[in-house]
């Protein structure tokens, strides 16, 4: 009896041990369920937060498409716009001789050769730029034209087409620089104040004239004309010259033959000691023009 009481006793405590173990398995096995669940959520979590930030930037798929960039449609650096020459010389003095180094087909005269040295090589042109050359024939409105980036041999026309041909190049640049030497420089102050050029031009217009002589008062040496700056021009084209154009005179006197004089309406007028031929290539002359083209540029 006492055996079968012992033995009972043992297996019940036995029962309830197992039972506790049980139970505590159980507990466990929770505990590490829910341990890995919240570890399961927590990746989750951070999972979906990756992508999301992700997302923002580039997907997370090999071979990614990139994302479409706006860009300027304007470059940061503004292009800067080219300037146009216009050079004339005057009477008698388109050239016989050699073909110019600045160009094929241009043939230069002593003012061609004097702009070429001080203004195209001299520091003041670009390569945007663009330079046409125009020559008197001798004691005649024919004259030869010459246009550096389109040309490759002097043209003949006539002196009243220069507006023409000069409104026909002028599109697409900053400024528009004229420079002319006796009769030429009548016929650029003449292109300045057309109502032409004037009329379609948007581009401010900088005027060198040097020593200029009107060729309606002087066709022949020693007429009055031929010794004083020209009369031959309206109150309308003075004041156009004015207030449309900045404008540098330079002259010499006493003219015994040939030369003109200051001029009211000029912004500048530089009287130079040298007479009417030698201002062509005179070097007071050309450091003035120089400078105030560079002023303008």
């Amino acid at each position: 009896m006492r055996r079968f009481l012992k033995r009972s006793v043992l297996i019940g405590l036995i029962a309830v041990l197992t039972s506790a173990c049980g139970q505590n398995q159980d507990l466990d096995r929770a505990l590490i369920a829910k341990t890995n669940l919240k570890a399961s959520a927590d990746r989750m979590d951070q999972v979906s937060k990756q992508g999301a930030f992700q997302s923002r930037i580039l997907p997370v798929e090999t071979s990614p498409q990139l994302p479409t960039i706006t860009t300027w449609t304007q470059p940061l650096v503004p292009v800067v716009a080219g300037n146009l020459y216009v050079v004339l010389s005057g009477n008698g003095s388109c050239p016989k001789g050699a073909p110019s180094r600045v160009a094929p087909g241009l043939q230069e005269n002593e003012l061609f050769m004097a702009f070429n040295q001080w203004i195209f090589s001299g520091g003041v042109l670009t390569a945007n730029d663009r330079v046409i050359y125009a020559c008197y024939e001798w004691q005649s409105p024919q004259m030869k034209f010459y246009d550096l980036k389109a040309e490759r041999q002097m043209l003949p026309i006539l002196e009243t087409q220069i507006p023409e041909l000069v409104v026909g190049r002028m599109q697409g640049f900053g400024k528009i620089f004229i420079v002319g030497h006796s009769h030429a420089g009548w016929l650029a102050m003449k292109l300045a104040s057309s109502p032409l050029l004037l009329g379609r031009a948007t581009a401010p217009i900088v005027l060198a004239s040097i020593d200029p002589v009107s060729r309606v008062t002087c066709q022949r040496l020693r007429e009055p004309g031929c010794r004083e700056a020209p009369r031959d021009f309206t109150v309308t084209e003075l004041q156009n010259l004015n207030t449309r154009t900045r404008w540098l005179n330079l002259y010499h006197q006493p003219a015994i033959i040939l030369g003109s004089g200051p001029i009211t309406q000029a912004h500048q007028n530089i009287r130079v000691n040298a007479n009417h031929v030698a201002m062509q290539m005179d070097a007071t002359v050309w450091q003035n023009v120089r400078q105030f083209f560079l002023s303008f540029r």
